[in-house]
């Protein structure tokens, strides 16, 4: 057995059966040497927060950057809980509030894409949608190089029924699973662009920042209406989320109207509550290409 497979069996599902409330525990053990020992990308952090807030005073940064880490570690153990989570559960502690919004657009006959970021817990809020949708849900990820681990991701992750669709497979699968009835599928559009020639530029957190151009563009072609997912914490472990139409016609409004309106959707969460955005992500790796 290597080490990924020992990993899995060994730690991984046998802390996905534990409560929550043995999980929080091992969080809280986790916060100092994450935060201050090992220093878990420390300077991306500070920098981004310094660079996104400027007018901020040190000891608000502080306290942010505190109140990510703590978030952080809880994310982590709420994670790991995903492999074991039970459907009851799940619904308790992930409510959607407006769940009319996107049952309309199925009766409808319309396939979707749900567009969100890297806030509060999006593992979770991916994992449930089926529990609460007639939708087919396809998550759009990037596969991880280690096999074992993206194969235990994929497994966990699809229980309710989401499907999980490496990023270079997305539009053959959306369009295929499109004719079998309608689909929702999920791109969390707040990742650094691989290619900055390609993306959508705009103002972010204070910072010229490049947009994956993918859902924008899947939308407009394909003619899908596009719903943002908004998510709060409302308490450790609890998570309410809340669907926003952004249009029912992304021909007329455009792929570049579609990704600004979900850029101010996404920063107003994050103003309001920014400890909950996944401030270790090196988001700004590219500039705006002089061209």
């Amino acid at each position: 057995m290597d080490f990924t497979k020992a990993l899995v069996t060994v730690v991984l599902k046998p802390l996905s059966r534990l409560p929550f409330g043995l999980l929080y525990f091992l969080s809280d053990l986790l916060y100092l040497p994450i935060r201050y020992l090992i220093g878990y990308r420390k300077n991306v952090v500070w920098s981004n927060l310094k660079t996104c807030f400027p007018d901020k005073d040190h000891s608000v940064l502080k306290k942010t950057m505190n109140g990510f880490y703590r978030h952080f570690c809880d994310l982590i153990v709420e994670t790991v809980k995903l492999g074991g989570i039970q459907k009851e559960d799940a619904i308790k502690r992930c409510k959607v509030l407006n769940p009319e919004l996107m049952n309309d657009l199925y009766e409808e006959g319309k396939s979707i894409i749900v567009i969100a970021g890297h806030y509060n817990n999006w593992e979770l809020a991916a994992m449930v949608q089926p529990l609460f949708f007639k939708y087919k849900g396809l998550g759009i990820y990037s596969p991880l190089r280690n096999p074992t681990m993206d194969s235990y991701i994929r497994e966990t992750r699809s229980r309710f029924g989401m499907k999980l669709v490496p990023k270079k497979q997305a539009l053959k699968t959306m369009l295929t699973e499109a004719e079998k009835g309608p689909v929702a599928t999920c791109f969390l559009s707040d990742q650094s662009p691989k290619r900055s020639q390609s993306a959508y530029w705009t103002r972010f957190l204070n910072r010229e920042t490049g947009i994956p151009f993918g859902a924008g563009a899947y939308a407009v072609r394909y003619d899908m209406p596009v719903v943002y997912g908004g998510m709060q914490k409302v308490k450790r472990g609890h998570y309410e989320i809340t669907f926003k139409l952004i249009t029912k016609k992304p021909r007329e409004m455009g792929a570049e109207g579609i990704l600004e309106t979900y850029n101010q959707l996404l920063e107003s969460e994050i103003l309001k509550n920014p400890e909950y955005w996944l401030w270790s992500h090196k988001r700004w790796k590219h500039k705006r290409p002089v061209d």
